[in-house]
């Protein structure tokens, strides 16, 4: 899925972090990245938009140390019917060498993406 400036702007972009220090699921820390970068940003107001849910896209990249870890599944958006996951590598995992335990970081970027708007529009930097 593109980005076409012409027809969409960005709206929100929220970024939060997450641990597992388990070091037993690395999905746990995506999950912990997602709910606090979904902490940090001000969604509710794409319910005092007067614009269809089906017409709002979400875009959630996952930067985490093993990429093959991270399923669709370990995202959930409250607010979008669906989004577009993009995982890369990235995160960080730490492992104790006293005792070889290890703990997962992953980084989370939520961005919303609404139709160009009349009345109002979103500021480039032209």
């Amino acid at each position: 899925m593109s980005i076409d400036l012409n027809t969409e702007g960005r709206l929100i972009i929220a970024m939060g972090m997450g641990t597992d220090t388990t070091g037993k699921d690395v999905g746990a820390a995506v999950q912990n990245a997602v709910s606090q970068a979904l902490q940090h940003s001000s969604l509710t107001i794409l319910k005092n938009l007067d614009v269809a849910p089906q017409d709002v896209r979400v875009k959630v990249t996952l930067g985490v140390p093993d990429v093959a870890k991270v399923t669709p599944d370990h995202v959930v958006i409250p607010f979008a019917a669906s989004a577009e996951i993009v995982v890369v590598d990235g995160g960080m995992e730490v492992v104790d060498p006293e005792n070889g335990a290890r703990q997962f970081v992953a980084s989370a970027a939520i961005e919303v993406f609404l139709p160009k708007q009349k009345g109002w529009r979103l500021r480039t930097n032209d």
